[in-house]
């Protein structure tokens, strides 16, 4: 029986702390500038929300908080403003702290309606707080269960129970999304203070505490029934002996950015038709579901702890598609031969890293890839290398003998830039002929 790809834990959020890659042009400096007017006027909004709340400025708070829910939009979509916030202390949870609490002053401090209407408006907002801390509390229980520490593909998992499926909606920007169900609520208290009508509040808020009443007991229901199922290392130890009794021999390892899936993907149909029994290694979630259709099994195992204790005493040969950091976690084994593969070869400097030596063998394309490291010399030596050709041009035909008056177009394919201006990555010398 073949499991069908998992899904628990691909979506799981990572630290508000942590930051995007930033931007590259002549962009830069007005995305920074437009950064730094956004967190400012965050700031001021956040700032003026409790003043207005003590002195129960109602028409001041309200448009605050709906100031300060459109920055958030603008927060949230910036990753490196979101993370300066965030490692500043005043991260998405304690903004919304600051507007729940000064809302709550607010309807006590305005005089807008009768003492029992303030008492149950207060009462009410504090509920949306509430609420939204105890659905986040459970949701780290949750996170225990659901997030599991390996996923599979074409593995016979039958009788290994686990947890049950985490909707997309329990895993993704949680924070967020609570952030703005507050703000509605918020509002609404705000909008009903102005008007000095209690039953707007009533309406709008009594909503919102439903709303996260029925997530919070979604979450209960999803704890319930997720009683029995084995978590991580009993869920781990399950998977592995599994896929001990795959008896694989040669490993396909892959580790990289979330969209580096092409690189192991171009290996699958080779590795396919070896006639030793194969497995397929990740160590990034997001690669998985972008892994191209294969009859091969799959695990992808992203912690390091997990991975190094996932033994496998049969796997003889490793091969490995990339240069990244995680490859040592494998590295690290004795009695393997570590082959590198590669995702191509060109003339960039990376066909010719040093870092090359740790490998046991380095396959290359032909004699072109041999003479890069010969060249190079960078400690590679040569009985290391072995050319095996590019299976990936299987399909291509070779013409034998003269081609005649045909129109013959030949295509030379450079590398892509790289990351950097750095290494000549390009094949081709600025500003060298073209020929059509």
């Amino acid at each position: 029986m073949s499991q069908p790809k998992q899904s628990h834990g691909a979506a799981v959020e990572r630290p508000e702390e942590q930051g995007g890659g930033g931007e590259n042009g002549g962009g830069l400096r007005t995305a920074q500038l437009s950064a730094r007017l956004t967190g400012l006027v965050a700031l001021a909004a956040y700032a003026l929300l409790p003043v207005a709340a003590i002195f129960g400025w109602a028409v001041a708070a309200l448009v605050a908080i709906a100031v300060s829910q459109a920055m958030d939009v603008a927060v949230v979509a910036n990753e490196d403003l979101r993370a300066a916030l965030a490692r500043g202390q005043f991260g998405i949870a304690t903004r919304t702290l600051v507007r729940e609490a000064s809302m709550a002053i607010l309807v006590v401090s305005a005089a807008w309606a009768a003492r029992h209407d303030e008492r149950a408006g207060l009462a009410l907002v504090l509920l949306v707080a509430g609420l939204r801390i105890i659905y986040q509390l459970l949701l780290v229980l949750v996170r225990r269960r659901a997030v599991l520490p390996v996923e599979s593909l074409n593995i016979d998992l039958t009788g290994i129970d686990g947890p049950p499926y985490l909707p997309d909606v329990m895993q993704r920007r949680l924070s967020e999304r609570f952030h703005g169900l507050s703000a509605v609520a918020l509002v609404g208290a705000a909008i009903a203070v102005v008007a000095q009508q209690p039953v707007v509040l009533y309406v709008i808020v009594g909503a919102v505490v439903g709303v996260e009443l029925i997530a919070v007991l979604g979450a209960l229901a999803w704890l319930v029934r997720s009683r029995g199922a084995l978590i991580r290392d009993a869920y781990l130890n399950a998977v592995l002996a599994r896929v001990r009794e795959l008896h694989s021999e040669v490993m396909l390892y892959h580790t990289g950015a979330d969209d580096s899936a092409y690189q192991v993907n171009m290996w699958l149909p080779v590795v396919e038709r070896l006639h030793r029994p194969a497995l397929v290694v990740l160590r990034e979630r997001p690669c998985l579901p972008q892994l191209a259709p294969t009859t091969l099994p799959v695990v992808c195992i992203p912690g390091a702890v997990e991975f190094m204790g996932f033994s496998l005493p049969e796997i003889r040969v490793a091969l490995y598609t990339a240069n990244v950091g995680k490859t040592i976690h494998m590295l690290r084994e004795p009695g393997v031969r570590h082959v590198f593969v590669g995702h191509g070869d060109s003339d960039k400097t990376a066909s010719f890293n040093p870092f090359s030596k740790v490998y046991s063998e380095i396959w290359v394309a032909g004699e072109g890839g041999r003479d890069r490291y010969r060249r190079a010399a960078v400690g590679i030596r040569d009985e290391d290398i072995v050319e095996v050709g590019r299976p990936q041009l299987e399909g291509i035909r070779v013409a034998s003998g003269p081609v005649g008056d045909r129109l013959m177009t030949v295509l030379y394919a450079p590398t892509w830039e790289g990351w950097t201006a750095d290494p000549a990555h390009t094949s081709l010398m600025s500003g060298s002929r073209t020929f059509a």
